[in-house]
């Protein structure tokens, strides 16, 4: 290519380059609406830990696990031996 065509290229890739990134912006920048339990759900949660209801929770859980790892009672079971 000659010293002109590739000047001419180089500009003309500048041009569509700075295009693409303005029109990028412009649809980033775009105003979406934002729903109500949206934004409800991005309010920033309280960081202090409520202990006393942590403690009676971790009772629960306590209790239900005491009563699930419990082994069953032992039952008589038939054989078939004489």
């Amino acid at each position: 290519m000659k010293q002109k065509q590739l000047i001419i290229t180089i500009i003309i890739t500048f041009i569509v380059i700075m295009i693409w990134i303005i029109a990028d912006i412009a649809h980033t920048r775009a105003d979406i609406p934002v729903s109500s339990q949206l934004q409800q759900a991005i309010i920033p949660l309280n960081p202090t830990f409520d202990k006393p209801t942590l403690d009676e929770i971790s009772k629960k859980v306590n209790l239900q696990n005491q009563i699930l790892v419990e082994p069953p009672s032992p039952t008589s079971s038939p054989t078939n031996k004489p």
